[in-house]
Parts: structure tokens; sequence; C-alpha cells
């Protein structure tokens, strides 16, 4: 979702992350939320790249590039996989400058005890000590 228009015809619309955070605060919509965390997808394919080098591997790849960056990519239920980025999005230090309803957490590869400790950093409004990015919510895209 990125307008109103669009927002007013979803319960509980999770704005795009493409979205900056002011054209996050501009959307009327009631009950919305945006990405807080999480691996964000950069791209989907229905051309495997673990399966063709591989074969499959049910789907716990990685692709690594040529600065040694790991992207996991995941199996959808769909006919296609996900290429994740290689750095978490992370807002748990800047709640305080999210005009929403509610924070989604978009949890793929982390285990049980990753997830415990970014739902406690996100409690206490603490940085994350590992590498992160803010995504496009101070950027954007246009």
């Amino acid at each position: 979702i990125f307008n109103s228009e669009s927002a007013a015809m979803f319960n509980s619309p999770i704005i795009s992350f493409e979205a900056t955070l002011e054209q996050i605060s501009k959307i009327n919509a009631d009950d919305k939320g945006i990405i807080a965390y999480g691996r964000l997808p950069l791209m989907i394919t229905r051309n495997c790249p673990i399966k063709n080098h591989l074969g499959c591997n049910n789907c716990t790849g990685r692709l690594t590039d040529r600065k040694g960056f790991d992207f996991p990519v995941l199996c959808s239920k769909y006919p296609c996989v996900e290429i994740l980025n290689s750095t978490v999005l992370y807002m748990g230090d800047r709640q305080n400058e999210i005009n929403a309803d509610f924070l989604h957490f978009y949890f793929t590869t982390e285990s049980k005890s990753q997830v415990e400790k970014i739902i406690s950093s996100f409690e206490s409004g603490a940085p994350l000590d590992e590498k992160y990015t803010r995504g496009l919510y101070y950027r954007g895209v246009l």
C-alpha cells in the first residue's frame, strides 16, 4: 500500500517499506502499520538460483555477491523464491518517529533466541547490536 485510496480498501493495511516516514504519516487509514523489522525481499523469481546450481536444497540456500554479502533465498508457497536483503531492517530505536498504529515484524531466517532478542530490543527501544538498515524510510524511492 502506498496511498490513502489503496489503504481504504483494506483492514489494517501495511504501508509499503518503499515509502518514507513522512509519506506514511500522510496516509489516512484506520489501523495502518509498517514493517519495522525484517529481511526485506529484494527479488522474487520463478527460476531458483540455488536449485539451478546445486539442486533443490530445501530452500535454505544463500547467494553470495562479489563483496561477500550473503542473501538468503527462501521458497514461497507459490512457484517462486524470494531473495532477501543481506541486512535486516530495524526501527526499534526509532519508534517515536513512526506515525503508524502497529509495527509488523517480518521474521524469515531468525532462530527462536534471535526473535526473543529482537522483541526485547523493541520493548526497550535499544539499537540492535548487529548491522542493520533503515531501509527507505528516510530516503524514499522517488
